[in-house]
Order: C-alpha cells, then sequence, then structure tokens
C-alpha cells in the first residue's frame, strides 16, 4: 500500500495506491492523519483509481476519515477488468 498526497489549487489530493486491507488498514490510517497534519483547505480528494482492491476494512478506513473530516470528496475512476 502506498499514500501519496499532493496540493492542487486550494485541495490536498491523496492518493491512494494497491491494497487496501485489514493488514494495510492501520499503515493507510497512519499515512493520511500525517498527510493532513496541519492542512486547512476547503476539500480534501481521496483519489482511490490506483487502488486495487478493497475490504471492508478499507471502507471504514474511508468512512472513519470523511466523518472526520466533516465531509470530502472521494474519487474514483476504477479502470475496466478483464
Amino acid at each position: 500500500m502506498e499514500v501519496a498526497a499532493k496540493k492542487e489549487s486550494n485541495n490536498l489530493v491523496i492518493f491512494l495506491i494497491g491494497e487496501l486491507d485489514e493488514y494495510t488498514a492501520p499503515y493507510t490510517r497512519s499515512a493520511i492523519d500525517k498527510a493532513l497534519d496541519g492542512y486547512k483547505s476547503a476539500d480534501i480528494i481521496f483519489d482511490l483509481s490506483g487502488l486495487t482492491f478493497m475490504d471492508s476494512t478499507g471502507i471504514g478506513v474511508l468512512i472513519s476519515k470523511y466523518k472526520q473530516l466533516k465531509g470530502c470528496l472521494l474519487y474514483t475512476s476504477p479502470s475496466p477488468r478483464d
């Protein structure tokens, strides 16, 4: 699992790359918190297009961050599967 953050205009885009599951959730939570540390913006965008797998624990990570931030924009552009 890789978590990267990039400022774009007045937004912070957090890229999630790899598998977000029960094994990678603790690292992902920590990495998102680190990216958010001291950041003040109107929108936080989670780019989920790099995720190859997400289980219910991963969904829980995103929901908890959504609640913590009192709303954010989630973006995904899944690639078609064969």
